[in-house]
């Protein structure tokens, strides 16, 4: 998946996350269509500083500046746009997690 310049290998990511909803023992959650909210609020907050960041290297071209730096500075980020991007994504990796748990034989749904 490739979404505003950022690349994401959505199905490596929802191998990754099934394989600790297997070692938490939430397969069933999973299995009738649901997730889990801590991989939900976890996405959230890991892709939103992400995606933070590559734009604000877009903006500055360098990695050198963090994003309290930024936020010190006075950048000010799209948070509609940002929050819509981490929405596609994570809609993204659900459904690969639901293709996982599918392919394992878990989905009960």
């Amino acid at each position: 998946m490739n979404i505003s310049g950022l690349v994401i290998d959505e199905r490596k990511i929802a191998e990754g996350i099934y394989g600790m909803v297997q070692d938490r023992g939430e397969e069933g959650i999973v299995g009738f269509g649901m997730i889990p909210v801590w991989i939900h609020d976890t996405l959230t907050k890991q892709l939103t500083e992400k995606v933070k960041s590559e734009a604000l290297e877009k903006l500055c071209g360098s990695k050198d500046l963090s994003l309290v730096e930024a936020e010190l500075m006075g950048l000010k980020f799209d948070e509609p746009k940002i929050k819509t991007i981490v929405q596609e994504i994570i809609h993204a990796i659900v459904c690969q997690i639901y293709k996982v748990a599918s392919e394992k034989g878990a989905m009960a749904v």
